[in-house]
């Protein structure tokens, strides 16, 4: 057992604490105002200083004083929850009706207050700054970039590093690739504007519904037949709203989804395909169809010449065994606008009791396991000081 991972394991009633007391009461994106406030408490009591970065994000800072001189690096965790009946049966399930965390916030939050405890008391140990990025709204994506808007704190960043519990791997583990990690996100709107008319007759309406049902399924073509097989990609519809009443025909249908890629060659490349084939299906009924693009998140692409050093000390606490060689993800992360700004690293963290079946993340009896934070603290305090006695 290396030092840090003893201090992490000290700290494990703490963190476990906090992490329940967030899990007991989530909040979704952008109204972390609980959550935020517990934060900057704990902080106050570690002395350490922090800023607040639009209504709900926290900046805190722990100065080394090994010498005057050195560099930046960063940690990132998010706070928000997701709308989400919980299904548990934990003690400290969901206090709140139809908001659960279901993909392991409150572990980040939780571990990324352990960590900071462990590298306040470290301080005589580097030189440089380490920020501690207690972010909101991971789950609309829009969290990273309304804080970077608000305050500029990435600007003086050599290197940032984020963590996600991911169920698929077994406690004591993490998931490590260097390169693209996480898909490209970005969401989108087709509209189906047709003609009403009473259902007893048919003819003479445009049926919008029966032209978006077409849609949705020659959508499927555009990553069976027009997709190298040797490319990811994901086209998916999740969303469809239409018509008001049984005898109806509906005039207009709104349905909503998402793609998913690496490259910007191949969203470009996905984008003309739905609108080809909203357009021109929608036509095929007699209808108008169109589409509208939002929420926009880069991929996550982990620096390779950071990843030497992550690699190193995640294997000097968990051992050869703990590091897993993983695939990309089809997921999308906003940790993603911080690397546009600065090296970056997201490392895949193991939250499921070995010989165990797993529950996947936004499920509602998704309960990562707690033991997985001395891991997940001790590998980030062992990077921070690699990381900052080393440039």
């Amino acid at each position: 057992m290396t030092n840090q991972l003893e201090k992490a394991r000290n700290l494990y009633s703490y963190a476990k604490e906090i992490r329940e007391r967030i899990h007991k009461n989530p909040e979704l994106s952008f109204k972390e105002f609980e959550t935020s406030s517990l934060v900057k408490h704990e902080l106050d009591n570690m002395k350490i200083p922090w800023t607040a970065v639009g209504k709900t994000g926290i900046v805190g800072e722990i100065t080394g004083t090994k010498s005057e001189c050195g560099k930046v690096i960063a940690f990132r965790a998010d706070m928000d929850a997701l709308e989400i009946t919980e299904t548990t049966g934990a003690e400290f399930a969901s206090e709140r009706p139809g908001i659960m965390h279901a993909c392991g916030h409150d572990i980040h939050t939780a571990s990324l207050l352990a960590i900071a405890k462990i590298l306040e008391s470290e301080r005589n140990n580097f030189s440089g700054k380490i920020k501690l990025i207690f972010q909101p709204a991971e789950e609309l994506v829009l969290g990273a970039s309304s804080m970077m808007k608000e305050n500029d704190f990435i600007k003086d960043v050599s290197a940032v590093v984020g963590y996600h519990v991911m169920p698929f791997l077994e406690t004591g583990t993490v998931g490590l690739r260097d390169g693209g990690l996480m898909f490209a996100g970005e969401g989108f709107k087709i509209f189906v504007k047709g003609k009403a008319g009473h259902g007893a007759q048919p003819k003479g309406s445009i049926d919008a519904l029966l032209a978006a049902s077409a849609i949705v399924l020659n959508t499927q073509s555009i990553i069976s037949h027009d997709t190298d097989p040797r490319e990811s990609a994901v086209v998916t519809i999740c969303t469809m709203k239409s018509g008001t009443r049984h005898n109806i025909i509906s005039d207009f249908t709104e349905m909503s989804g998402t793609i998913r890629c690496y490259t910007e060659e191949k969203r470009s490349e996905l984008r003309k395909d739905l609108e080809r084939i909203v357009k021109n299906t929608a036509e095929a009924y007699g209808a108008e169809g169109w589409v509208e693009w939002s929420m926009y998140v880069p991929p996550v692409y982990n620096d390779k010449e950071l990843g030497k050093t992550i690699r190193n000390c995640c294997q000097k606490v968990l051992g050869e065994q703990g590091i897993i060689d993983c695939d990309g993800l089809t997921q999308s992360d906003d940790f993603s606008y911080y690397q546009q700004k600065t090296s970056g690293y997201y490392i895949l963290i193991g939250c499921t009791p070995a010989n165990s079946s797993y529950v996947d993340i936004h499920s509602p009896d998704f309960l990562p396991d707690d033991n997985c934070i001395p891991y997940i603290t001790a590998c980030c305090v062992e990077t921070a000081l690699a990381l900052l006695n080393n440039f």
